[in-house]
């Protein structure tokens, strides 16, 4: 059995960048905080989570502001896409939605194209019976 060990690193750009995640992340949870969305108990359990996993690796952990994205977007009504989007991870779930977004705007130009191209046949459909007209009478 293999083990692995966490390499810590002690430069001064690795501190900077370890200090630049736990600002940001305060201010994420006050953010959060003054909006609604996590309650005081809360913030301080995930201050411990994070004072904890600090010391043991500088990266910086970006699944949270991905889940709270995602919690944002719209959620599609059906009760078999929320059940099934239950086990799915914050990137798949951005993944879903992105790819409904694009079909529906696919769906929503190829109507529009329909819509033209038919008014456009009512446009030359009329024309060809006014040509004929004119050219009846004409030829009268």
């Amino acid at each position: 059995m293999v083990e692995t060990q966490l390499i810590q690193t002690n430069s001064a750009s690795h501190q900077r960048n370890a200090n630049r995640v736990a600002q940001d992340e305060a201010e994420l949870r006050e953010l959060l905080k003054q909006a609604g969305v996590i309650q005081d108990e809360e913030a301080q359990e995930e201050e411990e989570q994070v004072a904890e996993a600090q010391p043991r690796s500088p990266k910086p952990s970006a699944e949270p502001v991905q889940a709270e994205s995602s919690a944002k977007q719209k959620e599609e009504p059906k009760a078999e896409a929320q059940e099934s989007d239950d086990s799915l991870s914050a990137e798949e779930k951005t993944f879903k939605q992105r790819y409904a977004d694009i079909q529906r705007h696919m769906q929503k130009t190829a109507d529009q194209h329909k819509e033209e191209i038919e008014k456009l046949k009512k446009q030359l459909e009329q024309l060809l019976r006014m040509s004929l007209y004119y050219l009846s009478q004409k030829t009268r």
